[in-house]
């Protein structure tokens, strides 16, 4: 994208976060909605006796009116939403642009982790043999060998050292 069709879809992306964020909200009140429904017809299942049961079902039918108001709420919102993405197709780009950004960042950290995990075995089994604890050295073999398979060349060297 030129930079100002980027900077106009970063407006109007912000634009689309707000129709979103409504909507997230109104889904929020929707599930609220429904638990009051369920907590009242449990009330009404409930209810002993005439009195009880003409007491609840008001209440019940009340929940459910708002449950369907916050329904239609909820639909309306994500047609909105929709809608705008498909009026707005330099917005789904610079969506699809930031969730790859995103992924690249999760797939980097994963792999940092990885690395760290990877590191902290053969501190660990390292340590281990220093000390001649041998069920320890055994025990670190086996996870660096269950998670890091493709690095034989530094499960070998530490067997051996196991060995002699």
């Amino acid at each position: 994208m030129s930079r100002n069709a980027r900077e106009a879809a970063a407006n109007e992306l912000a634009r689309y976060q707000a129709v979103l964020a409504s909507a997230e909200q109104y889904g929020a009140r929707l599930v609220q909605a429904q638990s009051i429904r369920d907590q009242a017809l449990v009330v009404l299942k409930e209810a002993f006796g005439h009195a009880a049961r003409a007491a609840a079902e008001p209440l019940v039918a009340e929940a459910e009116r708002v449950l369907a108001a916050f329904t239609q709420l909820v639909c309306a919102w994500k047609e909105q939403a929709d809608g705008f993405l498909n009026a707005h197709p330099d917005v789904e780009l610079l969506l699809a642009e930031q969730l790859a950004q995103e992924q690249a960042a999760r797939e980097r950290e994963a792999q940092a982790a990885r690395l760290r995990r990877h590191e902290a075995l053969i501190a660990s089994v390292d340590a281990a043999l220093e000390q001649r604890v041998f069920a320890e050295v055994r025990r670190g073999l086996a996870a660096f060998e269950r998670e890091f398979p493709e690095d034989s060349a530094s499960l070998l060297a530490r067997q051996r050292r196991l060995i002699n």
